[in-house]
């Protein structure tokens, strides 16, 4: 969890001896990331998106737009995790279903 944020994260004692606070700003860290590389993603599909993008990678707009989505998917998968764990550590349990 403490890699999922700021670095500074690592400094902070407390929040090694306190995990359901760790899980819970890595949530909402991890949200806001999911968030930024959709807003990527969008700006990606407009047609002078990203001018950045378009101005010094013309040629590999669409690997930039692969390595954007693929990013996204690890971050949702990444932000679906931290929730669970979070829930976890705050008590909630959950019942195995077939």
């Amino acid at each position: 969890m403490l890699s999922y944020g700021p670095a500074s994260w690592r400094e902070e004692e407390v929040l090694r001896r306190h995990p359901v606070v760790l899980a819970w700003l890595a949530s909402h860290q991890v949200r806001a990331d999911v968030e930024a590389a959709r807003r990527c993603w969008r700006e990606l599909g407009e047609p002078d998106a990203g001018g950045v993008v378009a101005e010094h990678t013309p040629a590999e707009r669409l690997a930039v737009r692969d390595a954007v989505a693929s990013i996204g998917r690890e971050l949702t998968a990444r932000a679906r995790g931290t929730s669970v764990l979070h829930e976890a550590l705050r008590g909630r349990t959950w019942r195995p279903r077939l």
